[in-house]
């Protein structure tokens, strides 16, 4: 397991480094986990939304927030996301699903689930929006956000398991640093 660290100073630099460098790393059988961690703020659903967009293009996506928890939370940051109450469907959207735990994107036979277990405070709680039936689907990408919280990595046979790590550069940067590691 090798690692690669990339420092961004914009959004176009992100960007491109997942149109030039992280697409290029992923799995030909479409069954990939991205685990996303960094600390609030840093750009975590900025990631997504780039990725996304780069995944299905700037046309029409659907998208669905999947959870019967509603939420319009504000946490002063990017992590906070505008929860739908259960299956509403959205177009040209990514939002956090900080408070619907996971927003499901969808275009051409290809789906992204978008996991964010910050709110979480044990696996358990995994289990009461089927978080593990999503891996029994193919041409699919599930990215986590926060799955440092819980030791998941172990129950993913069969996907290939990319771990992005965004942290501030310092403090008074607008410059991030990304870590990249890929496993088996």
């Amino acid at each position: 397991m090798s690692e690669d660290i990339k420092l961004v100073s914009s959004v176009k630099d992100l960007n491109c480094w997942i149109s030039e460098e992280f697409i290029n790393k992923l799995s030909s059988s479409k069954k990939d986990v991205i685990l996303l961690n960094g600390p609030l703020g840093v750009g975590k659903t900025q990631w997504v939304s780039l990725f996304v967009k780069q995944m299905f293009g700037d046309q029409s996506l659907q998208s669905t927030a999947d959870n019967e928890e509603a939420g319009n939370g504000e946490a002063g940051n990017e992590e906070a996301g505008n929860g739908e109450a259960g299956n509403v469907k959205k177009e040209n959207v990514t939002s956090s699903p900080t408070f619907s735990l996971h927003n499901v994107y969808q275009k051409a036979g290809l789906t992204i689930h978008h996991f964010d277990l910050y709110r979480l405070s044990s696996e358990n709680e995994l289990e009461s929006f089927n978080f593990w039936d999503v891996f029994k689907e193919d041409n699919a990408y599930v990215i986590i956000e926060w799955s440092k919280k819980f030791s998941i990595l172990k129950f993913f046979p069969g996907w290939q398991v990319h771990n992005i790590d965004i942290d501030f550069l310092d403090k008074n940067s607008s410059s991030r640093q990304i870590k990249y590691t890929k496993s088996k």
